[in-house]
């Protein structure tokens, strides 16, 4: 009997969404195995599928991937923290893969915005090495955004508009960056701020080809201090020349940073142009691939992502007929996560197909820009995007968040 391929997830413990991906697999019939910490909830479930790994040691934990004894077809990270390790797998497993070079690159805001230079549009920046002196971040000007170079989430990411005051706020962003587990000398990178609409693309490549899968309004405008996102909508309303010019800035941003296989996740400002903030070769986060469908056949992001992964030509990657959205609901302040009131309310709103509630209940909590955590998920789906973000601002004005 042929033996099922396996596909191997790289997936950090407060990773979301591994369920969508083993059902997207069953229904291919593939078989998963789960790169993850031994404390895993999951690691009693894989059983021998469970490939104990540690986050904080890339290099190890690759070679433990790829001497697994599974047939192992693809190597897939779900997660900015598994880039690293999925890359040096796949390059030891002898597997399509993109480069430890492009990984890292993606991993590192700073080494990204080297390696773009001169290839689409990015802001000003400064990368302020360790002990390098704060005076020399003043050229970007202000306002300006500083940011660890090695977190996602938008942790630690500050908008500062006074000048006398970015000395304070690098002092700042370094300390959350260290709490977080960086390393305490990695650079801060100061970025000049953008003004414009956000929006964020996911995009697909195969064999070096960009694929615009969606591209998501950010309807909430995200003007600082800090950047905790709220409301996804896709399709986006720009107009199409616009779009045009998103598509291919993504492709050239990917080409130029060398993502030849795989899912990318970028963000872009939109104003008088389109300008590159950031790119990473991982699906979107947290829950929020569930917004997405595909084809007549409502095909999930996952079953796309997989097919990829194995080298098996895609089809159907246009959106599923209509729009449809998520809200994110951020942490609103620290304290310990007792729950969400308001869920059946909000699923009774016309359009909202589910309300997910994270399950960390009675757990610490702290908003951004010390931590990146969302304590649900809403979705929408309707004819005109405009429904679907009226539905999602209507269900999440009847949540309320406790902290205690």
């Amino acid at each position: 009997m042929r033996e099922r391929p396996v596909v191997t997830l790289v997936v950090p413990s407060e990773a979301y969404r591994v369920d969508d991906w083993i059902q997207a697999a069953a229904r291919l019939g593939v078989e998963i195995a789960v790169a993850t910490e031994a404390h895993h909830s999951l690691a009693e479930d894989m059983g021998p599928n469970m490939i104990p790994v540690d986050f904080d040691d890339a290099e190890s934990s690759a070679m433990l991937i790829a001497s697994s004894s599974l047939p192992i077809r693809a190597i897939l990270a779900i997660d900015d923290r598994g880039v690293k390790m999925a890359a040096r797998a796949a390059r030891l497993r002898g597997l399509t893969h993109n480069g430890v070079e492009t990984a890292d690159a993606t991993r590192d805001k700073a080494a990204m915005r080297q390696v773009l230079s001169g290839a689409v549009p990015q802001p000003r920046f400064v990368v302020l090495e360790a002990g390098q002196s704060h005076r020399e971040a003043q050229s970007v000007g202000t306002p300006a955004v500083v940011k660890p170079a090695t977190l996602g989430g938008s942790v630690g990411v500050i908008r500062v508009d006074d000048p006398e005051r970015l000395p304070d706020t690098i002092r700042r962003v370094r300390r959350i960056a260290t709490a977080r587990g960086a390393d305490p000398r990695a650079p801060v990178l100061v970025e000049s701020y953008v003004d414009g609409v956000e929006v964020a693309v996911e995009g697909m490549v195969t064999d070096g080809r960009w694929d615009t899968l969606a591209v998501f309004d950010k309807p909430d405008p995200l003007d600082g201090p800090y950047f905790a996102e709220t409301h996804y909508v896709t399709p986006s309303r720009l107009a199409n020349e616009m779009l045009s010019e998103v598509d291919a800035t993504a492709a050239r941003a990917a080409s130029a940073l060398g993502i030849v296989r795989g899912p990318a996740h970028a963000e872009f400002r939109v104003g008088d142009g389109v300008v590159l903030l950031e790119i990473a070769s991982r699906p979107i986060g947290g829950l929020c691939g569930r917004s997405l469908r595909f084809g007549l056949a409502d095909t999930p992001l996952e079953e796309l992502l997989i097919r990829n992964a194995l080298g098996v030509r895609v089809r159907g990657t246009r959106l599923a007929p209509g729009a449809s959205g998520v809200s994110m609901i951020p942490v609103p302040s620290s304290g310990v996560f007792a729950g969400i009131d308001g869920t059946e309310t909000a699923r009774e709103v016309e359009h909202i197909t589910d309300v997910e509630v994270s399950p960390i209940a009675g757990h610490p909590v702290a908003p951004l820009p010390e931590e990146s955590t969302y304590l649900g998920f809403v979705f929408a789906r309707a004819p005109h995007p405009q429904q679907v973000e009226t539905a999602l601002r209507e269900a999440c004005a009847a949540l309320k968040v406790r902290i205690e």
